[in-house]
């Protein structure tokens, strides 16, 4: 495999600085950490749902709208957020 820019980087900077191999892999090991707790952070719902089930509770016209979208749409609609063709 041919280097690429990084890995022409990656050695120019070794040149200068042994240890910036290793600085450059903790980095991109830290980087691929923190987008994974991203990405799990994004997947929780349960703060929405807590909001979902107050809002259900006290709005009874919200709660009434909210059953009437779910019922459409588990009946094969089309949501309003959907483009029309």
């Amino acid at each position: 495999m041919q280097p690429d820019f990084i890995d022409e980087m990656v050695a120019k900077r070794a040149a200068a600085n042994p240890e910036f191999p290793a600085m450059v892999k903790a980095a991109a090991s830290a980087r691929a950490a923190s987008r994974a707790t991203r990405d799990e952070a994004a997947l929780r719902t349960d703060r929405h749902d807590r909001r979902l089930a107050r809002r259900l509770a006290e709005d009874p016209e919200f709660a009434a709208e909210y059953e009437r979208q779910s019922n459409y749409l588990g009946q094969g609609g089309r949501s309003a957020l959907e483009s029309t063709p």
